[in-house]
């Protein structure tokens, strides 16, 4: 997981299997291609971690949830939910994946903290298919504005802070989710035209504007797989989170920060707490005698340590 990391925040130009495992010095991709698809790790309680980490960091009762899509472009009928669709970051029908996504804006930055795949209705359908992509059993076909719904349903068990809920037309014709979010005691802009601004952006500009495609690697995946891409987005969301963090140190937030919620993977798993960062540091052996990666602290721009949030990470 250190490797991996360290090569999203890495100035290599395409951070894909191979460049990642030479920047890690491993002589082929093997090694980076095991740990996104068959090491033993849960990608879900990494995302917890990342959201621990952001709202610890960046949290603020002024902050906007932001929904939103965006396109991975690609080759072949192989992953995981690709077909021709339409592609708001092309904007035209491409070969593509859709990701749905949360993003956190606040005063102090912004960064993506919850991903879902969007399964069509052609894959949800096809047993071949899915066997063939590594796709559980129990993902069914479910609406964008229902994954939608999930992720701001998982941000407001977590007491993410905010003051209201912000997305684009297909959230916004969902009277579903619109109900939800007035239920949980939520403002909502929705339904609105890509005109429309947030502050000084355009309402679609705000995840378009999330620079984690380039800067971590968000859309450089080559996996094919369903627990693939769960697994490389949660680590690329990961790795800009941080990033995030460091700019605002850097450049001298004054936002007061909210105590640090105990990370999820740890809660749930009862074990102690273990530094989690993106340099060299050693590795640590859990109560139930599992293996941790732990991750050095790192130091920023301004000379504050920016300690990440503690991930269980089993192999």
């Amino acid at each position: 997981m250190r490797a991996y990391l360290r090569g999203l925040l890495s100035p290599v130009e395409r951070k894909n299997g191979w460049q990642l495992a030479e920047a890690a010095g491993d002589a082929t991709p093997d090694g980076m291609q095991d740990f996104l698809s068959r090491m033993q790790w849960d990608a879900d309680l990494v995302r917890d971690d990342l959201r621990a980490y952001a709202v610890e960091h960046l949290g603020d009762n002024q902050a906007v949830p932001v929904l939103d899509e965006t396109g991975f472009v690609k080759k072949g009928a192989k992953s995981a939910g690709v077909q021709r669709q339409y592609s708001g970051t092309a904007c035209r029908i491409e070969n593509c994946q859709i990701g749905v996504f949360l993003a956190y804006a606040s005063p102090h930055g912004h960064a993506l903290i919850d991903r879902a795949l969007y399964l069509p209705e052609r894959w949800a359908a096809d047993p071949a298919r899915r066997r063939e992509a590594g796709i559980p059993e129990e993902i069914v076909f479910t609406t964008k504005p229902k994954q939608g719904r999930a992720m701001l349903e998982r941000a407001f068990a977590a007491d993410v802070p905010c003051a209201w809920v912000t997305g684009d037309s297909v959230n916004g014709a969902d009277y579903g989710l619109r109900r939800f979010i007035e239920t949980a005691g939520r403002g909502y802009v929705l339904t609105v035209t890509s005109g429309q601004r947030l502050g000084f952006k355009r309402v679609t500009d705000w995840l378009e504007d999330v620079p984690a495609k380039g800067e971590a690697g968000l859309d450089q995946y080559e996996v094919r797989s369903w627990t693939g891409w769960y697994r490389h987005i949660a680590l690329a969301m990961l790795a800009h989170a941080y990033l995030a963090v460091v700019r605002k140190a850097a450049g001298g937030g004054t936002g007061q920060r909210r105590s640090r919620p105990r990370s999820a993977a740890l809660h749930r798993a009862g074990n102690p707490p273990i530094a989690l960062a993106l340099a060299v540091g050693g590795s640590s052996t859990a109560s139930d005698g599992r293996r941790l990666v732990p991750l050095a602290p790192t130091t920023s721009a301004t000379g504050q340590t920016m300690p990440l949030a503690s991930a269980n990470i089993t192999f």
